[in-house]
């Protein structure tokens, strides 16, 4: 658990990204609450069993304010901090974001399969990646929104079912990329495929897609998809503990079978 006083106006960005730097290990922030200085002073204070009113609480209210006051402190944030030395090399990964909404099952799971998959795509080029049959977890769903009778959907949202349960909102390729991703096609041919469906040119869909895909093996976008293995060849090294096969992983990738 993590509990940082707040002072600097750029969030949690700030304070725990510069300490993140400063550490040379790989590092993942999840801020889930934040108090102002008076909820965390009155906070503690009753948990050590004192009660307003008293000349004690009173004095150790002031003491807690007049502290965080000294030191410029505006809220205190309370969340999750995973840290881990770098597989190789120099710390790639740094992460600082807040998720205020409920988490899934295996949420500690879905942490590890991320560094799993973020050290992956560190050590994969585009042409890699697009070399790889990708398969989705099952827990994803697809959920579409619009008007009675309409046509098309006026929204359409990947949403994840365990894990950090995260959501993103998708266009027609995205959606259509992700619902391909059944291990039968590499995500060149896919793309390919969606370039002549939907008429617009393969290149400019591949700028589009490939960093949606990138994002989302990162944690950073709701869609959980698995790691996969790349035709022609062995599948990418992962030397962080895997999650069990069953986990909800924001961000990992599935292996599926390679033609190689």
């Amino acid at each position: 658990m993590l509990g940082i006083g707040r002072s600097d106006r750029r969030g949690l960005a700030g304070p725990v990204g510069g300490w993140l730097a400063e550490s040379g290990l790989d590092g993942w922030v999840i801020q889930r609450e934040v108090q102002d200085p008076a909820e965390y002073a009155e906070t503690w204070i009753r948990d050590g069993g004192q009660r307003p009113g008293d000349g004690r609480y009173e004095a150790m209210y002031a003491a807690w304010l007049a502290d965080f006051a000294a030191r410029g402190v505006e809220a205190i944030g309370f969340g999750v901090i995973t840290l881990r030395r770098p597989q190789s090399g120099a710390a790639r990964i740094r992460h600082c974001e807040e998720i205020r909404t409920p988490l899934g099952h295996r949420a500690g799971d879905a942490v590890f399969g991320c560094f799993a998959a973020r050290s992956w795509l560190a050590d994969t080029g585009e042409d890699r990646l697009l070399d790889t049959r990708l398969v989705v977890s099952a827990d994803v769903i697809e959920e579409r929104y619009g008007q009675p009778g309409a046509e098309h959907p006026a929204v359409i949202q990947l949403r994840q079912g365990g894990g950090l349960n995260r959501v993103v909102t998708a266009d027609t390729a995205l959606a259509g990329f992700v619902g391909a991703c059944d291990g039968q096609l590499t995500a060149g041919q896919i793309v390919s495929a969606l370039g002549i469906l939907l008429e617009e040119p393969v290149d400019q869909l591949r700028t589009r897609l490939v960093p949606a895909c990138t994002r989302a093996d990162r944690g950073r976008a709701p869609t959980d998809w698995r790691s996969g293995r790349r035709t022609g060849g062995p599948a990418p090294p992962v030397r962080c503990p895997p999650p069990p096969p069953s986990a909800a992983v924001p961000g990992g990738w599935r292996r599926s079978g390679s033609t190689g």
